[in-house]
């Protein structure tokens, strides 16, 4: 059968971050896990495959970053600073302790920049941190024909997804290339080197928009890094590889 990419979420809630209504998803109980999406704009896509796996062990909680869609898009500069604010803020509104905080390419930057600056911005700490295809220590960024999947099927079905879940997205990604530290040097070789937390670095090997060699470089930058690679898989394991992540990522929040 063709692969699917489901995009079945549990009920939708909302809140008012910094002004801004942010909407989030959550299921099961424990110790929170907070999921950010990448660039693809849709924590239903990413996340939907994993939720229910992670669930069964902690309180997982999905998040759509400020600026897209369907939390509100607000006219402000997307700034490193702001990013970090808006995610610290969303988990102090929800009162979490012992977070597990895993980011997935875009989002892996943005986790990494929180990891970084959390502390002299006062946002709350975190206990653990994931980053998955994380959009750090790039040095050349992938060209148009960069593709996301090994799996043809699937690639064919990330393809055929509304178009504009994309393009609602448009102008909050321009925003944050042009504001924020995304494609500089924010997180600095030096921040990334003082993060002190736990953490899981999980790439495919086939993966063609964040090179493996971008996860090894931060591994071998972060002191309590580990890296794990799944072999034949693509860019965003959550989607490619559900059942591994999810054991990967439960293991990792849960010892």
């Amino acid at each position: 059968m063709p692969r699917e990419i489901t995009l079945d979420m549990p009920p939708p809630k909302d809140i008012q971050i910094l002004g801004h209504r942010i909407r989030y998803w959550e299921q099961g109980s424990g110790d929170p896990i907070v999921l950010v999406h990448g660039f693809s704009g849709s924590a239903a896509m990413e996340w939907a495959p994993v939720i229910p796996g992670l669930a069964r062990r902690n309180r997982v909680i999905a998040l759509q970053v400020v600026g897209f869609a369907p939390s509100e898009q607000p006219d402000m500069p997307y700034t490193t600073e702001a990013l970090v604010r808006h995610l610290g803020e969303f988990m102090r509104a929800l009162d979490l302790k012992n977070i597990t905080l895993v980011g997935e390419s875009f989002g892996g930057w943005h986790v990494a920049a929180y990891a970084a600056h959390a502390a002299a911005l006062g946002q709350p700490a975190i206990a653990k941190l994931a980053l998955i295809g994380g959009a750090i220590c790039v040095k050349t960024f992938p060209g148009p024909d960069a593709k996301g999947f090994v799996d043809p099927e699937l690639q064919a079905a990330a393809d055929a997804l509304p178009s504009e879940m994309r393009t609602v997205n448009d102008p909050t990604r321009m925003a944050i290339v042009r504001d924020s530290g995304l494609r500089g040097t924010d997180p600095t070789r030096e921040q990334l080197a003082a993060i002190a937390v736990p953490t899981l670095l999980l790439w495919g090997d086939k993966d063609e928009l964040i090179p493996l060699e971008c996860g090894q470089d931060a591994a071998a930058l972060i002191p309590k890094a580990e890296l794990v690679v799944l072999k034949n898989v693509g860019h965003i394991p959550s989607i490619e590889a559900p059942n591994d992540f999810v054991r990967i990522v439960s293991e990792f929040a849960n010892r």
